[in-house]
């Protein structure tokens, strides 16, 4: 009767002659193993869910502003619809129309073997006027900051960048450095940027700082800051109060 009993439980017990105890490490893997499993699932279901927004359709306008953003919302819609890289240039086909389809259509037979950045490029050099690209590169060139808003300068920097393709980010960043003010150059310098975005953020924190540290003024005559203290200005002098 024992001899009976042992081998059943050696049976259950696997090759290491143990039952794995309730909550122990093997319960545990296994509840782990589930959870991966469930998270998976998850996570393809919201992406099944997920669809990418279309960009509208570009009708031929002879506008850098305008091709340049038709490039990005494409390249955004192909990255999210996960289309293969060898498509980009078929797929981004069906969002042309009017003078664009045409141009495409007559060129089909030899686009369809075009990757895509040359694809893109060719566009853009029949449709963005050369005199255009040279109007935007001095603007770019001439770009500073002077007595005007950080903001103002670093979006109207954002607008100009985005329509000159050929820009090398060293070269880009370099250029927006140059634009600042002497002060605010040096403190962006110090936190060693990579990217002209990177400097652009780290531009409008320092901004942002001394936006909120400014003294304002009222209608006396004062003026006040956030230290709680306020200097009075007069025709004699100069007070604290």
């Amino acid at each position: 009767m024992k001899d009976q009993r042992w081998e059943r439980e050696e049976e259950e017990s696997g090759p290491q002659g143990r039952r794995p105890k309730e909550g122990g490490p093997g319960r545990l893997e296994e509840m782990v193993q589930r959870l991966e499993v469930g998270n998976a699932e998850n996570r393809r279901q919201n992406l099944g869910s997920f669809k990418p927004i279309k960009p509208k359709m570009y009708m031929g306008e002879r506008n850098s502003v305008v091709l340049t953003r038709w490039i990005s919302e494409t390249e955004l819609f192909l990255v999210q619809s996960q289309v293969e890289p060898d498509l980009w240039v078929m797929v981004s086909a069906c969002f042309l129309d009017g003078p664009t389809q045409n141009w495409y259509m007559s060129g089909e037979s030899v686009f369809k073997f075009t990757p895509w950045t040359e694809f893109k490029r060719e566009l853009c050099h029949y449709f963005i006027p050369q005199n255009e690209h040279l109007r935007i590169m001095d603007e770019w060139r001439m770009l500073r900051q002077g007595e005007g808003q950080l903001a103002i300068y670093i979006e109207r920097y954002r607008q100009v960048t985005l329509q000159l393709l050929h820009l090398h980010q060293i070269t880009k960043l370099h250029r927006f450095l140059a634009g600042l003010k002497p002060h605010i150059r040096i403190e962006v310098e110090k936190m060693n940027p990579q990217t002209c975005e990177e400097a652009m953020r780290v531009a409008e924190r320092i901004g942002d700082i001394e936006g909120s540290s400014r003294p304002f003024h009222n209608n006396l005559g004062s003026t006040s800051n956030n230290r709680g203290w306020t200097t009075t200005t007069s025709s004699i002098g100069r007070g604290i109060t």
